[in-house]
């Protein structure tokens, strides 16, 4: 699932009767020159679908499945299920939100950036040139 957070979109994995598991992340580094966020100590919690969205606008957001094969949805509860508690390094452009929801679903972090979120890593210097 797919939060609208304004310029950026929070992912979350649903895993059933209202409940999704995400990353959370408490910024423990932000330096604005380069505007990098990186933190550590965050952990993978579960929770309400309408207490993480608050009055944001979500929505399913599978598109990647036209490219890859999601894996079997018991194999992605069970190991999202695994993961709520525990410790988890985030560093916005390599270990993500959506590189969590990516992986799980798919097995890899492939990202298809929208251009909200393309353009805010442009903006903030974080875009990589191929």
């Amino acid at each position: 699932i797919e939060i609208s957070r304004g310029l950026y979109k929070h992912w979350v994995i649903y895993v059933g009767y209202g409940y999704v598991i995400h990353h959370q992340s408490v910024p423990s580094v932000i330096s604005f020159s380069v505007a990098v966020y990186s933190s550590t100590g965050d952990t993978m919690n579960k929770e309400n679908l309408e207490n993480v969205a608050g009055n944001e606008e979500y929505q399913i957001n599978n598109q990647l499945d036209n490219k890859h094969e999601p894996r079997p949805i018991e194999d992605i509860l069970q190991e999202a299920e695994s993961l709520v508690g525990r410790g988890f390094s985030y560093n916005v452009a390599t270990s993500n939100c959506e590189h969590f929801a990516t992986m799980l679903r798919y097995s890899n972090t492939e990202l298809n950036y929208t251009d909200a979120t393309y353009k805010c890593l442009k903006v903030t210097g974080l875009e990589t040139v191929n």
